[in-house]
């Protein structure tokens, strides 16, 4: 079991627990001999769901933290999960496509809500979330009876089949979601970049999207899932942040105790804060040493020391 502490020896796991993952697979198998264990898995874990029915996908450590704090949302043991990681190292791959195409597997009544900085980002990914469903075979494998309805199967907002009610809404922060509330909403980067992160009016357009509209979509029960690449301290990340910081008491984040069930992240009131630069500093949640890169197999610490020069004289 993970210990309410840092790990300095970090082994990816698909879920708190293995013997939990193991003891769903098996009973899966149980109820259909003639599934393979790697499909078995997949119906109870998000990771092994998407190496199932993803074979591009390039799995890392990092990623499979975040798949395993998604199952936790999943499971209702999270419901407000904030990750911040660096941009070009998978997140959107996990969070805007095959976690909630497996949300809507495993929960084909509930709907779902995602928002990005604009309306063409959030789009693609639920192109990409419908074309998964409708014409993914190891998906269709898994989750047998859940198809697109034909009636409602617009990129804005889709819906499956009866005698399913699920339903996918997309949409961009400046637009803003209205319409249908959701049991899950997904922000995946809600603001563009550096550009729009250091002005003042584009950030609080932000944040009166997300007070005003987003919060009210919120079905009972529900959960928030945001994920963004740091761009400024008082970008929507840093001020929900803050905000939940001030309400606890804790000073900051490096005081706020370590999440009982995701000790890689820390615990600010009602939200799991998962944060993993790019270059790893002092007490990292993957037991990394201090300037060790997020994904070295992608990144190496050469290309990214020459990513923050060029950064830096961008600047001036």
């Amino acid at each position: 079991m993970y210990q309410n502490s840092v790990t300095t020896n970090y082994e990816p796991k698909p879920r708190a627990c293995l013997e939990e993952l193991v003891r769903r697979a098996r009973k899966v198998q149980s109820e259909q001999p003639e599934e393979t264990a790697e499909a078995a898995a997949a119906r109870v874990s998000l990771e092994p769901f998407i190496r199932y029915t993803t074979p591009w996908w390039r799995p890392a450590r990092h990623l499979s933290v975040l798949c395993h704090a998604l199952d936790l949302v999943m499971d209702g043991v999270i419901d407000r999960l904030m990750v911040s990681m660096p941009v070009r190292n998978g997140k959107s791959e996990v969070v805007s496509v095959p976690f909630p195409a497996y949300y809507l597997g495993r929960f084909p009544d509930r709907s779902v809500i995602h928002t990005s900085y604009a309306d063409a980002l959030s789009q693609k990914f639920s192109r990409r979330v419908r074309a998964m469903i409708r014409g993914n075979p190891e998906y269709q494998r898994l989750f047998p009876g859940i198809a697109l309805s034909s009636e409602h199967s617009s990129v804005q907002e889709w819906e499956l089949a009866p005698p399913h009610r699920g339903l996918f809404k997309s949409g961009g922060m400046a637009t803003g979601v209205t319409g249908h509330g959701g049991e899950l909403i997904i922000l995946d980067d809600p603001i563009k970049g550096r550009e729009a992160a250091d002005s003042p009016v584009q950030r609080e357009r932000v944040m009166e999207t997300w007070r005003n509209d987003l919060l009210t979509r919120l079905h009972p029960g529900g959960a928030i899932v945001g994920t963004m690449s740091r761009w400024h301290p008082q970008d929507w990340h840093g001020q929900v942040i803050a905000e939940a910081l001030a309400d606890a008491g804790i000073e900051d984040i490096e005081h706020a105790p370590y999440h009982p069930a995701l000790p890689e992240a820390r615990q600010v009131g009602d939200w799991a804060v998962l944060t993993l630069p790019a270059l790893a500093e002092e007490h990292d949640p993957l037991g990394r040493q201090p300037g060790e890169p997020l994904w070295p197999e992608r990144w190496s610490l050469e290309q990214l020391e020459r990513i923050r020069r060029e950064m830096a004289d961008e600047r001036g």
